[in-house]
């Protein structure tokens, strides 16, 4: 709603075709959270309602969804960075949604694919970023409201050493058992630059030949993706 409710009135919202994911406490469901998960024509309802009085009012709009689909977008959070780990998209911005009122904000000039953040607020803030692809928009939370997207637990603890990387670089993966396991080193464009297998849940790879900067480590468990590292190369 473009203006929060106002004293002694009640805010609620409901939908056709269209869900109602999570409202915003304060001020009371002046913002909700909407998911729309099949095409066609949604209407989403905002009802205003005065305690002791039998006449509401209603306002609503509507959005037509079409067929295209869209995948949510991986964000991660590491060293002090969160990142979207898809590298292909034409437009990035960085944000959050308030907690308590799920109102959201931009952070300004964060438009690339990782977003500095060294002292996040988790307890007050859900991290997201808002990814274009060719026409095709997508906002990605990294931690979310429940109920709109959980972000998976990290399978088995990932270790990266020494990081800072100068000749070689250590990766193994504690906590695991079963299946092959794989890492392979990416980029900060996305571009893969080796793949290596593993034995017992550890490898070692050089780096002399690689440039300075920062590199991404994908490990994968029988050719599913389940964690990302980063180290820095000197």
């Amino acid at each position: 709603s473009a203006t929060p409710p106002p004293s002694g009135v009640n805010y609620a919202w409901n939908t056709a075709g269209a869900t109602v994911w999570a409202s915003g406490t304060t001020p009371a469901r002046q913002y909700s959270l909407i998911n729309f998960n099949k095409p066609g024509v949604a209407t989403v309802y905002l009802n205003a309602s005065l305690p002791g009085f039998a006449c509401a009012s209603k306002d609503s709009f509507v959005v037509d969804v079409s067929t295209e689909t869209t995948t949510l977008r991986d964000v991660i959070y590491f060293n002090g960075d969160f990142v979207c780990l898809s590298n292909v998209e034409d437009f990035y911005q960085w944000g959050y949604d308030d907690v308590h009122s799920l109102d959201s904000s931009l952070f300004p000039y964060q438009t690339n694919q990782n977003f500095t953040e060294t002292a996040p607020d988790f307890t007050n803030k859900y991290y997201w970023v808002i990814t274009s692809h060719q026409g095709c928009m997508q906002k990605s939370y990294y931690n979310a409201p429940v109920g709109v997207k959980t972000v998976s637990n990290q399978l088995g603890d990932v270790k990266v050493y020494p990081n800072p990387a100068d000749q070689y670089v250590n990766v193994e993966i504690e906590n695991v058992s079963g299946g092959t396991y794989k890492v392979e080193i990416m980029n900060m464009l996305g571009q893969k630059i080796t793949t290596h297998n593993m034995v017992n849940h550890k490898t070692t790879i050089s780096t002399a030949d690689l440039a300075a900067g920062v590199y991404f480590v994908d490990c994968y468990r029988d050719g599913v993706k389940f964690a990302t590292a980063k180290f820095v190369k000197n």
